[in-house]
């Protein structure tokens, strides 16, 4: 069994002083095990490794316990950086602690059970959602891969859910792909009207951006002939019944639509479209 977070702190004691070195450990779990190959050797094994892995942690930070932080400013206050550093180590170890499968999803960099997004990805949105790790666990609520490019399966799947966030694989350029979404706090539905928001916002992982509603009135829009869709007319739509496979942005009701993507890949105004290759929709209730 993997020791409790409880347990952890423990074995790292009270004199954490680098915050370096530690969240460098903390991090680099998932390249360590794959530098020791340890997708060659059986599951049992490999629990047994990483359970010794962690906790050794402790007594490497033993080592470093009289080294302090290095900050080039000399008003510099340490008074606030053990408070500091023990919410950043326990964020990071309760991602790490609280996999649905911590050697598979450690191993291939993907958490809750997505196909294509990485948990270095999902803790971008985390943050922009100002969650900490223990109240951040998206349920999938539906995804191409498992329910089909069904727009009638996304309402079935999603409508009356709220605190939702949607994810999608898209190809502006062939061969290139690009991880973009978007955040609804309140519940989709399918009555062709558009959904208030104050707090809706779209992002994109891969450029590492996201943009704000401005209009309230226009978060999103839920419609019988629409999958997922942002904005008005729309900032990002993900799906339609025309094309379920061809998606679009445009900058209408949020702040800062062009930025996800690049003004690259718009030809001046308007919308500007990809091909969708997957969509997963979580909730996070």
């Amino acid at each position: 069994m993997f020791p409790t977070k409880e347990d952890l702190f423990n074995k790292l004691g009270k004199k954490i002083a680098n915050a370096t070195q530690l969240l460098t450990f903390v991090r680099n779990l998932k390249e360590d095990l794959n530098e020791q190959k340890v997708l060659t050797i059986n599951k049992t094994n490999l629990k047994s490794d990483l359970q010794i892995y962690i906790q050794t942690l402790g007594e490497e930070l033993v080592k470093a316990e009289g080294a302090k932080p290095y900050y080039d400013k000399e008003d510099f206050d340490l008074s606030c950086f053990n408070t500091e550093l023990q919410k950043k180590v326990s964020d990071l170890l309760s991602q790490l602690l609280h996999l649905k499968d911590p050697i598979d999803d450690v191993i291939k960099g993907n958490g809750f059970g997505s196909n294509f997004v990485a948990l270095e990805e999902f803790d971008m949105i985390r943050e922009w959602l100002q969650r900490s790790a223990d109240t951040f666990n998206p349920k999938l609520l539906y995804s191409v891969s498992r329910d089909g490019f069904s727009i009638l399966e996304f309402h079935k799947c999603c409508d009356g859910r709220k605190n939702t966030i949607t994810l999608a694989k898209v190809e502006w350029e062939e061969g290139k792909t690009y991880t973009i979404g978007g955040y609804l706090d309140q519940p989709w539905h399918a009555k062709n009207q558009y959904i208030e928001s104050c707090k809706s916002f779209i992002f994109s992982t891969t450029t590492k951006s996201k943009a704000g509603v401005v209009y309230f009135q226009y978060g999103a829009y839920g419609g019988t002939s629409q999958g997922p869709s942002f904005g008005n007319g729309f900032d990002l739509s993900v799906m339609s019944i025309n094309n379920n496979t061809q998606g679009y942005m445009n900058q209408a009701g949020y702040a800062g639509t062009k930025k996800l993507i690049g003004a690259r890949n718009y030809s001046g105004s308007g919308q500007s479209f990809f091909k969708t290759l997957e969509i997963e929709v979580y909730t996070l209730d």
